[in-house]
């Protein structure tokens, strides 16, 4: 640890957002920080090669993406695409990192993008170039809706802008909930030509049912 991590350390000592204990340099201590992210089966059939979280948004990490991204907490967002980039360290070969795309008008109301914040981190955690050529095709909002109404998300309501001819894709989430909307995005990644697509999250919902990959 060099002097000045040490000296501002001192002056502005940061707390773990978990425990309040105080944490040197991070936002989540070393005894709180989550395992490293899992496989984990994906609740809808998709063109996912694998898809992997941290951790249940039911826990403790819930709360902390609720805190981030509802309380426009940046550095949080950052430290938890560090996490998400240290997750994927052993996909070797990525090609890109890409981010769920966020509707406008979230955007807008919050005044940054949160799926960018997460993907930027974990993209220069892995090593890997991050790019956002995905964009919604129709409008949604899928905040609020009832599970049943969540699956019910067309496949092809995300596209991409651009191709991704054979690339080798990772796209991030903060929240999988039903899977739909990131259904959605790794279809439109295979629609741009990606070689394969991986999906990773912060958090995601248990006791959903297990359908295999299409």
């Amino acid at each position: 640890m060099g002097f000045n991590r040490v000296l501002l350390d001192a002056l502005f000592p940061l707390s773990c957002v978990l425990c309040a204990h105080p944490s040197s340099g991070a936002l989540i201590c070393h005894k709180c920080r989550p395992v490293p992210a899992r496989p984990v089966p994906f609740p809808l059939r998709s063109p996912l090669m694998e898809y992997r979280s941290l951790g249940t948004y039911e826990g403790d990490l819930g709360r902390v993406v609720r805190c981030a991204k509802y309380g426009r907490n940046l550095a949080l967002l950052d430290e938890l695409g560090r996490l998400l980039g240290q997750g994927m360290m052993d996909w070797s070969g990525a090609d890109l990192i890409v981010p769920v795309p966020a509707p406008l008008s979230r955007r807008l109301i919050r005044g940054f993008d949160h799926g960018f914040r997460l993907a930027r981190a974990a993209a220069i955690e892995a090593g890997a170039p991050v790019a956002t050529p995905l964009q919604w095709s129709v409008s949604v909002r899928q905040v609020g809706k009832t599970a049943a109404s969540r699956r019910m998300l067309d496949a092809s309501a995300i596209r991409s802008r651009t191709s991704l001819a054979g690339m080798d894709i990772v796209v991030v989430d903060d929240v999988v909930t039903t899977g739909a909307t990131l259904r959605a995005a790794a279809s439109a990644v295979v629609a741009a030509g990606a070689r394969t697509v991986r999906g990773i999250s912060v958090v995601h919902v248990e006791g959903k049912r297990f359908c295999t990959r299409e």
